[in-house]
C-alpha cells in the first residue's frame, strides 16, 4: 500500500519496515489484534470471513508505507518473489484476498498494481478467484482488471469504510466460490472532482474511482453498498463573499 508522488523521495525497505512491514504469523496475530497493525480493510475481511463457513487463513505478506515517492525496484521485486513464494508451499487455495493502493509506482515499473495481480494470477492458476480493495483515487490498469476477478474501491473520504469494503471482498468470495460470475465492463469516464464525497462519518458513498480511465464493474454496482442510496453533491456556481458576515467573522 502506497501513493506515489514523482517528486518525493523514493520509499526505500526501511521506510516500509517503520510503518508497516508484516508476513506470516506475524500479519495474521496484526489483523485480530484489538488494534489491528495491518489496514482495517484486513480486519473487515477476516471478521466477515469468521461470520460464515469454517475457513483457514494463510498469511502472505502486507507492507505500508505513508504517501511518499515510488517504491524502489529491489525492494519492489524482493517483497513479490516473496509474497509469491508464500502461498505456492500451501496444498489449495480457494481464494485470494489483496489489500492494494492503486496509485503506486516503482523505480522500474509504472504498474506495480498490475505487476502484484499478474504474480498472484500466475501462482494460482486461473481457477482461483482474486478479489482486492483500492484507494477511491487508484489508477486502474487493463492489466489489473485483466487479472482479479473482482476490484472493490473505498467509498469515503476520509476513508472511514475500509471493514466494510473488506467485508464486501469476503462475501463476493463466497459467491464466486458458489458458483457466482461477475459480469464486467470497461468503462472509460473522466470523473469529475465534485463526483467525489468527502464525509465526517461512515454512510455517504461515491459510485466512482476518481481520476479512473479504467475500472471493472462487478454486478450489479461499482462498488457494493447495498444499504446507502447516493445522491451526488450539488454544484454551486462561486459568488463573492459578503462584507457584512466577513465583517462580523473579523
Amino acid at each position: 500500500m502506497l501513493e506515489s508522488h514523482s517528486h518525493a523521495p523514493v520509499a526505500t525497505a526501511e521506510a516500509f519496515a517503520a510503518d508497516c512491514d508484516l508476513a506470516g504469523v506475524a500479519l495474521a496475530t496484526g489483523w485480530r489484534a484489538p488494534q489491528p497493525r495491518g489496514p482495517a480493510t484486513f480486519a473487515g475481511f477476516v471478521a466477515a470471513m469468521d461470520g460464515r463457513d469454517p475457513w483457514a487463513a494463510l498469511p502472505l505478506r502486507h507492507a505500508r508505507v505513508d504517501a511518499s515517492g515510488p517504491v524502489e525496484q529491489r525492494f519492489f521485486d524482493a517483497f513479490l518473489d516473496d509474497l509469491c513464494q508464500r502461498p505456492s508451499a500451501a496444498l489449495r487455495l480457494d481464494g485470494v484476498y489483496l489489500s492494494l493502493h492503486g496509485a503506486a509506482t516503482a523505480t522500474g515499473d509504472d504498474d506495480p498494481g498490475g505487476t502484484v495481480l499478474q504474480r498472484v494470477r500466475d501462482v494460482v492458476g486461473p481457477a482461483v478467484p482474486i478479489v482486492a480493495t483500492l484507494d477511491l483515487h487508484g489508477n486502474v490498469s487493463r492489466r489489473m482488471v485483466g487479472h482479479a476477478d473482482l476490484l472493490v474501491a473505498y467509498c469515503t473520504n476520509p476513508h472511514v469504510d475500509l471493514a466494510e469494503r473488506g467485508a464486501d471482498c469476503a462475501a463476493a468470495l463466497h459467491e464466486r466460490l458458489a458458483g457466482e460470475r461477475f459480469a464486467s465492463a470497461f468503462v472509460n469516464e473522466t470523473v469529475h472532482q465534485a463526483r467525489i464525497v468527502g464525509v465526517d462519518a461512515p454512510g455517504l458513498t461515491t459510485p466512482v474511482l476518481a481520476n479512473v480511465p479504467w475500472r471493472r464493474i462487478p454486478r450489479p454496482i461499482f462498488p457494493i453498498d447495498p444499504d446507502t442510496a447516493w445522491t451526488p453533491p450539488r454544484v454551486r456556481p462561486a459568488r463573492k463573499p459578503d462584507a457584512r458576515a466577513l465583517a462580523r467573522c473579523v
